[in-house]
């Protein structure tokens, strides 16, 4: 499954504003810890503050269990700067019963230099097998000049990594060595 970071900023943005409430002042601390319907607990604690100055940053955290010992993990974070900086990240792990782990992570930002924005994740099954893929792109404000870089795992292919870079107006260029 790949989902975008911005489906996933949206949703958990969302989730957030039940945080926010209506005031902006700072609020802290706001935790929930109960059983739920799956049969297991629901746990959880988030965060919103607005600064004077403008800034604002808000967090949650969230972890379910059921009653099949299956464990999921979710978190993320937005936050807007003075200056118009703004971004966010989320990250969603699944642990089950038999061992298996599933996680899926992205962060997106941007600002007066440029932006970023990365979406991968894992999976390990019951037997150990692990697999791994992120995509990564990074803008530079002033020259327009984007990387795409993708970077795979695998025990069967082991580390494999591609790299395209374009100018401001989509021609592919030669990227950047170290």
């Amino acid at each position: 499954m790949k989902t975008s970071i911005t489906t996933m900023a949206f949703c958990f943005g969302l989730s957030l504003a039940s945080l926010a409430g209506a005031s902006s002042a700072a609020a802290d601390g706001r935790h929930v810890d109960r059983d739920n319907m799956k049969g297991g607990r629901t746990v959880g604690a988030g965060r919103y503050v607005a600064a004077e100055n403008g800034g604002v940053l808000a967090q949650r955290r969230v972890v379910r269990s059921d009653d099949q010992g299956n464990v999921s993990k979710t978190s993320g974070g937005l936050f807007r700067t003075p200056n118009g900086g703004q971004g966010g990240r989320f990250s969603n792990t699944v642990h089950g019963a038999d061992g298996s782990v599933q996680h899926q992570s992205g962060l997106k930002a941007s600002g007066e230099k440029g932006g970023v924005e990365t979406n991968g994740g894992y999976q390990r099954d019951a037997n150990g097998n692990l697999t791994q893929n992120r995509d990564t792109a990074i803008t530079n404000a002033q020259t327009g000049n984007t990387y795409q870089g993708n970077t795979q795992y695998s025990k069967e292919a082991g580390v494999s990594h591609s790299a395209t870079c374009f100018d401001g107006s989509g021609s592919e260029i030669a990227c950047p060595s170290r």
